[in-house]
């Protein structure tokens, strides 16, 4: 396992994010604009949302499931799952039975071409980098394929934790997301700015439970919390 990996596991399973998720396998910040009650409910919604702008047939990747697969709907059996973490892809995969690999999300061990959808909830700003994931994934995706995720656009690692951001993918705006995507293949971009929905939500629960001085000096160390969409330009 990669010293990454490692250090996620122990964040993921940490006292003081743990209890956050129940237990639910889910870790991401969640969808909050509906009313949920609970970070583990937001969480759910949150991967939900992003899942649901995939179309619903087709060769689905997830990379970076964590221990918890999305549900990949009509053509489960068909998913095949990702994740550098042995020992959360096996729970991940035993949940969503299916073909699941250890590897790396810019150095995915597939043929150009493989899949029809690529989906990855708030993951791609710890890959290194984001630029060489979105290459991959135009790689990996059949011309109109579609890649689905959630994102952070950091300005402040330190304040996150600087190991969780590498140099390449720090202080992006929305606008250099989009060339990103557009500059790997992509075309029919479209980004949704889901800070308040999501980030700010968050913040909010862990409000209830941590210091607010602290999690107000995270909070501001994010810039933005974006959905995006895009299609492999054909």
């Amino acid at each position: 396992m990669s010293r990454f990996a490692e250090r996620y596991d122990a964040l993921v399973q940490s006292p003081s994010l743990a209890p956050l998720y129940e237990g639910s396998g889910r870790f991401n910040v969640g969808w909050w604009r509906d009313g949920a009650a609970t970070v583990a409910e937001a969480a759910e919604r949150l991967t939900a949302r992003v899942a649901s702008r995939l179309p619903p047939r087709g060769r689905r990747l997830e990379v970076a499931c964590g221990a918890r697969a999305a549900d990949a709907g009509a053509d489960r059996e068909l998913g095949v799952l990702c994740d550098l973490s042995l020992a959360r892809l096996r729970r991940a995969a035993h949940a969503a039975p299916g073909r699941a690999v250890v590897a790396d999300a810019i150095r995915l061990p597939f043929r150009r071409a493989a899949f029809d959808q690529l989906l990855s909830i708030e993951a791609a700003f710890h890959f290194d980098s984001r630029a060489g994931f979105f290459a991959e994934a135009a790689r990996l995706l059949a011309p109109g394929g579609t890649l689905a995720l959630s994102d952070f656009l950091v300005r402040d690692a330190e304040s996150l934790g600087g190991w969780l951001v590498p140099a390449a993918n720090r202080d992006v705006d929305i606008d250099g997301y989009r060339r990103l995507l557009a500059g790997a293949g992509f075309a029919a971009i479209e980004i949704e700015d889901a800070t308040d929905a999501c980030w700010r939500g968050f913040c909010a629960a862990l409000r209830r439970r941590s210091a607010a001085a602290e999690v107000d000096r995270i909070e501001a160390a994010v810039a933005a919390y974006v959905i995006a969409v895009a299609r492999r330009a054909d």
